[in-house]
């Protein structure tokens, strides 16, 4: 995947230093106004209620909270249909376009080095794993965990189904996880599953393997796998 570039979209420094110093005095002018609305509003109660009621309603900090995001919300609406030109809105959105790419690049490059990898816990490693079999084109459902049977993820796509098995151990897997896994294999009646792990599996491990249908994915391949994803 190719880092974005600023020259792709036609825009350069001047470009967001316009739109986000624009922004900013937009949300400072909003802020000003919503604080002078909420201070006005203070007669109204008093007018309508009493003192009492106006007292409860800015000790109580939610209302105040509620009235002044509403006036904000509000100020900023206006503000910007005033500010903002046609122009300006184009060049918003051509600099929200950049920016979406960049966070979408930052996304799947970090899945790229092996310490994302080694730093994700049981839980999150699976469904990493179930958002990469997704992007390279299975459909992937994580199972809930509790009595899923030896299944972290069931994948399939026009071609296949299989089953997946996640180990997030940072050492090679023993045997007795892969006879585990074929033992499932046989009790679902499955032709096909992934042991998807950070750092292989044992030599004891490989030789059971052989000559079953069982692909063991390591970090390195996981990599691969991500390296070969393009930006959707």
């Amino acid at each position: 995947m190719k880092k974005p570039d600023v020259q792709e979209y036609n825009l350069d420094q001047r470009d967001f230093e316009k739109i986000d110093s624009l922004n900013e005095k937009i949300e400072q002018m909003s802020s000003v106004y919503a604080k002078w609305a909420l201070i006005l509003l203070a007669p109204t109660i008093l007018y309508f209620f009493n003192w009492e009621a106006t007292v409860l309603f800015y000790i109580s900090g939610i209302a105040p909270a509620l009235f002044w995001g509403l006036f904000r919300t509000i100020s900023r609406y206006f503000l910007n249909n005033h500010y903002f030109t046609d122009d300006l809105k184009s060049l918003e959105k051509k600099i929200q376009a950049y920016r979406k790419s960049v966070e979408q690049y930052k996304e799947w490059f970090i899945r790229t080095k092996e310490q994302f990898w080694f730093s994700l816990d049981g839980y999150k490693f699976e469904h990493e794993v179930a958002h990469l079999f997704k992007q390279v084109g299975y459909q992937a459902d994580v199972t809930r965990g509790s009595g899923d049977g030896g299944v972290d993820i069931y994948i399939r796509n026009d071609e296949k189904k299989a089953i997946v098995q996640c180990k997030a151990y940072k050492k090679p897997i023993g045997p007795s996880v892969v006879r585990d896994l074929y033992g499932v294999m046989q009790h679902l009646n499955v032709v096909e599953a992934f042991l998807v792990t950070l750092n292989g599996v044992t030599i004891g491990a490989e030789q059971f393997i052989q000559e079953k249908n069982i692909t063991v994915l390591d970090v390195r391949d996981l990599i691969r796998l991500q390296m070969s994803v393009e930006r959707s």
